[in-house]
């Protein structure tokens, strides 16, 4: 804080979850067996995120909390398939994404997600909590500066915060 530096915690609350799915004790959790995601709407999953959530918001005393949620290619294709195909996969992450809302909120912070799943179903940004923040990235350098306000724009649009993550390596 003396050098105005604020650390915030990040954690995953969707996808990138493998580690933790492949223990017993978390693997009913997910998506698919030995999978990567956690299962939506499931809540046992919600109940393990409020405790995760708390436990990292005790020891980071920032306004922040980065929540993570991309890549989550695993979603729809187990146990949230039935209701991906009632309301759509795009709701269906919007509606998990409001419960990690939900409950980064009520430890007093302002959740921070990753764009490129909401960037795949851009018909639920307008529906998306004013109070989440876009963090946005791109796998890839290019040189056309508009081809960036696809990342940037619908969020703006939306009247949401978005932070640019620029960095010098490339993924690929």
């Amino acid at each position: 804080a003396h050098y105005h530096v604020d650390l915030t915690p990040g954690q995953n609350s969707c996808g990138h979850m493998h580690k933790i799915l492949r223990f017993e004790k978390y693997g009913p959790l997910g998506e698919r067996p030995h999978g990567h995601v956690l299962a939506p709407g499931d809540p046992e999953v919600y109940s393990f995120l409020g405790e995760m959530i708390g436990q990292l918001s005790e020891i980071f005393p920032s306004s922040f909390y980065h929540a993570g949620c991309d890549e989550t290619w695993e979603l729809g294709k187990g146990r949230s398939r039935a209701r991906a195909e009632q309301i759509g996969l795009g709701n269906v992450y919007l509606e998990h994404l409001q419960r990690v809302d939900e409950l980064v909120r009520s430890r007093q912070k302002d959740a921070i997600f990753w764009s490129d799943i909401a960037l795949l179903h851009p018909e639920v940004i307008k529906s998306m909590p004013r109070d989440l923040i876009a963090a946005s990235w791109e796998y890839v350098p290019h040189t056309d500066a508009d081809f960036y306000n696809r990342w940037i724009k619908p969020f703006q649009d939306a009247g949401m915060r978005v932070i640019v993550c620029p960095w010098v390596g490339n993924t690929n």
